[in-house]
């Protein structure tokens, strides 16, 4: 497991990015979001201290569903796909 630090603001993924790495979250706060046909946001969820998430992608192979924001300065424990 490595550890990656994210400034506030950057962008850790973006929905259709492929991925094969969970995160969780050690500190700060993430916001997980998607937009819909008119391009609006709507945010998911903001994941904090011990949440998991981008871990659809790494099970189901598939491109990200949801685009991941790093809301405050964060660090976060990262988990590559191969490792399982």
């Amino acid at each position: 497991i490595d550890s990656e630090r994210f400034g506030s603001g950057t962008a850790i993924f973006d929905a259709g990015d492929l991925g094969e790495t969970l995160y969780i979250v050690n500190y700060g706060e993430v916001e997980l979001s998607i937009r819909d046909t008119a391009g609006q946001k709507i945010v998911l969820k903001v994941a904090g201290e011990d949440d998991v998430f981008g871990e659809i992608s790494m099970l189901d192979n598939r491109p990200r569903s949801a685009s991941a924001t790093a809301m405050t300065d964060a660090m976060y424990r990262i988990t590559v796909g191969s490792t399982f």
